[in-house]
């Protein structure tokens, strides 16, 4: 067994006390919203934020070489809209609380993570990503898995970690979702994206797509086995998401074309697969996909920023049955056309809360009007009449645009915290773009206008969708075998202030 020395240094910020256990939730949201900064992270990005139990939150960031330059505006051209894949300092998993203002950090040097999930039942955390080696410039996909109490404990000083070779040497592993199968839940596996960001010369504007492959690899935990499925050619997936009985997994052929797919759980390679017909993606900012959301049963949702044909921009959400076949139900939008609402969004993060049969939304407003900025909206993605409904806007003094990345629920569902950063600023409150967490009771919209937050209702409703589909297959399945890696972990502490507005 390869064994790689790597340095795991675990970050502990407590101000009120020096430890923190499921005992001691001690929050300081005294009111329905929060505002938290971290101050030092100008050099940080915001990744991704999950739910792990008992109100506990634990977000990914990344760590990089100099501090970023956040604007409090969307650049509109001069960027690819597929970058090359960049390599971090480190990765930094932080574990806090609802409005809490101490955090804990464990982070993984020259490891950047990409994504994680986690699982309730073990209390696990899984992860993917690309282990660079600074002594051999070796570049590795790896995974692993950690358990929340053992990630955040100082005493730890091993982890292992799985390499995993794509069929494209140059492909990088984007995206990871753990499920049980449905008819066994002692069967435990992870479904998993990889593609190529280094030779896609895909810019804004309307210029040619050209995609390297992309694979959907699913990743046995009982025996450390996978099964890769490749895409031809031109197809890019993005995201992979499980229903009750089916794995959704969805890409893109270009700013036209959806590509879908519906796995059976059991056996992936019993799957149906689709390419539907759109109307024009927005692609004024990086990273240009179609967003999936899993919803109850084996309902998806599939949310959109399109330019219709009627020549206004729209955020779309069409419902899809996918228990057999792949079935669409209806299309949904914003029907009051407000385009200072709507026009040149992005869908940044979106989250189902199965119990109220609600769809929140984290997305990118890119207008320029000044008062709406990133952007928090709810729906009701199985109802088929028009409704009223919310968008929620954090402190508008403080956010610009696209700096909000992901959104989580928490404590059952009747809060969501947003994880991102704060633009560059220089003026009476001396921001310099540090990380930043919005948190917010759900359902509570006061229409106050304070200073943490602007809300504005209107209407959403049933609208004509243009999805014309075709069928769709991968390539030969592949199958694999692999070992892990010890990596040794060592400690350290430093000390952060979360400044806190409420």
């Amino acid at each position: 067994m390869k064994r790689v020395k790597l340095v795991l240094l675990l970050v502990l910020a407590v101000i009120l006390c020096p430890k923190i256990s499921k005992a001691q939730t001690a929050s300081i949201m005294t009111s329905f919203r929060t505002e938290r900064e971290i101050p030092n992270t100008e050099n940080f990005n915001a990744i991704k934020s999950m739910e792990v139990g008992d109100g506990r939150i634990v977000s990914l960031a990344h760590e990089v070489g100099s501090p970023n330059t956040r604007p409090y505006y969307v650049i509109t051209s001069g960027e690819e809209v597929y970058p090359s894949f960049e390599h971090v300092t480190a990765s930094y998993f932080m574990l806090t609380f609802d409005g809490a203002n101490y955090f804990r950090c464990a982070y993984l040097q020259d490891i950047t993570v990409t994504d994680f999930d986690y699982d309730k039942e073990e209390d696990m955390i899984y992860f993917c990503g690309v282990y660079k080696n600074p002594n051999v410039n070796a570049i590795d996909n790896i995974i692993g898995w950690i358990d929340v109490s053992t990630l955040f404990n100082t005493s730890t000083n091993q982890i292992t970690l799985y390499k995993i070779t794509p069929p494209d040497a140059t492909s990088y592993l984007k995206k990871i979702d753990f499920y049980r199968q449905y008819t066994n839940s002692s069967e435990k596996r992870l479904s998993l994206i990889a593609n190529n960001n280094d030779d896609t010369p895909t810019t804004q504007g309307f210029a040619d797509h050209y995609f390297p492959p992309s694979q959907f690899i699913t990743y046995n935990l009982t025996n450390n086995s996978y099964h890769v499925l490749e895409c031809p050619d031109g197809i890019r997936l993005t995201d992979v998401v499980h229903t009750d009985t089916k794995v959704a997994v969805v890409g893109i052929q270009d700013k036209t074309h959806l590509v879908l797919f519906s796995h059976d759980q059991q056996n992936v390679d019993n799957y149906t697969g689709q390419i539907f017909e759109t109307y024009i993606l927005y692609d004024y900012a990086t990273d240009l996909k179609y967003s999936i959301a899993p919803l109850s049963r084996d309902y998806i949702v599939i949310g959109s920023s399109l330019i219709a044909d009627e020549g206004h921009g729209r955020l779309e959400f069409t419902t899809f049955d996918i228990h057999s076949g792949i079935n669409l139900m209806h299309t949904q939008a914003i029907v009051n056309l407000n385009n200072y609402m709507e026009c040149r969004s992005k869908i940044a993060d979106m989250e189902f809360d199965k119990g109220s049969n609600i769809l929140h939304v984290l997305a990118i407003n890119g207008c320029t009007y000044i008062y709406l900025k990133d952007m928090i909206l709810q729906l009701r993605p199985f109802d088929t009449t028009t409704y009223p409904s919310y968008i929620v806007v954090p402190d508008q003094t403080v956010t610009g645009y696209d700096l909000m990345k992901d959104l989580t629920l928490y404590r059952n569902n009747k809060y969501y915290l947003v994880f991102g950063a704060m633009a560059d600023q220089q003026g009476a409150y001396g921001l310099e773009g540090n990380l930043y967490f919005f948190d917010k009771a759900a359902y509570d919209y006061p229409f106050n206008n304070s200073h943490c937050e602007r809300n504005y209702n209107f209407n959403i409703g049933v609208v004509p969708s243009k999805y014309i589909s075709s069928p769709m297959q991968y390539l030969t399945p592949l199958d694999y075998q692999t070992g892990g890696s010890i990596f040794l972990l060592q400690h350290t502490n430093k000390w952060y202030q979360v400044i806190c507005n409420d």
